[in-house]
């Protein structure tokens, strides 16, 4: 048996959503079928369901993106899987029990990583990485907000490596101070409008996630635009 949490209508998640169970289809060709062990909630799973990108959605739909498994099914080209922790990519929903996926997307999970830190190693390290690798911080100072979040978190350790001249970040809370102070980096509070305006005329670089008035603040304090 199968549990999935479907949404048939766009909404809010809390209202939409709905726990259903049924029997699972025949496995298609080339696909494995993977027993879910974790499957975490991004604002990428959540902001979908609120119809944001319906143009590109048919409902219904089963939530979520990411998660890690169990392979307890897989076609003979990729036998060697059963058995294994996957990363379940380009498939089904992951926020149910059971999620078939193509098997030559599946990522296969080292022993060393554990599932927890596995399930959510898809969408926001691999954005950050992505973001890092097209517009490199070094030699430059770089403005980070939304720093409260796990991926402007990965984003401002990975840039460290590549050597930028220092390294700003914005959040709504000062919860996160102590986390960038590891770090030695800069961190300043989303309502401290001077501190914006001051950091944002000496970035090179910004990394923004947030939009609205705080990326109007900066880009408008920018002296050097990149």
């Amino acid at each position: 048996m199968n549990r999935a949490l479907f949404y048939r209508k766009f909404g809010l998640p809390e209202q939409v959503l709905t726990l259903e169970c049924s029997n699972k289809l025949s496995i298609k060709e080339n696909c494995i079928r993977v027993q879910m062990l974790y499957a975490p909630i991004n604002a990428s799973d959540l902001i979908p369901i609120t119809g944001a990108y319906q143009h590109r959605i048919t409902l219904p739909q089963i939530a979520g993106y990411e998660g890690i498994g169990k392979v307890i099914q897989a076609p003979k080209s990729h036998q060697q899987l059963i058995g294994k922790r996957v990363l379940p990519l380009r498939g089904e929903g992951t926020w149910q029990s059971l999620v078939d996926s193509p098997a030559e997307y599946a990522v296969p999970v080292p022993d060393y990583i554990e599932d927890k830190i596995a399930a959510r190693a898809y969408i926001n390290p691999v954005a950050a990485w992505l973001m890092i690798k097209q517009f490199s911080p070094k030699g430059k100072h770089i403005l980070v907000t939304a720093a409260g979040s796990d991926c402007a978190k990965l984003l401002c350790k990975l840039a460290i490596n590549a050597q930028p001249l220092s390294i700003t970040a914005i959040s709504r809370s000062n919860s996160h101070i102590q986390f960038y102070d590891k770090y030695a980096i800069k961190h300043i509070n989303q309502y401290d409008d001077e501190a914006i305006k001051y950091f944002a005329s000496k970035a090179d670089l910004v990394f923004d996630a947030v939009g609205g008035i705080l990326a109007e603040t900066v880009l408008n304090h920018l002296s050097n635009l990149s």
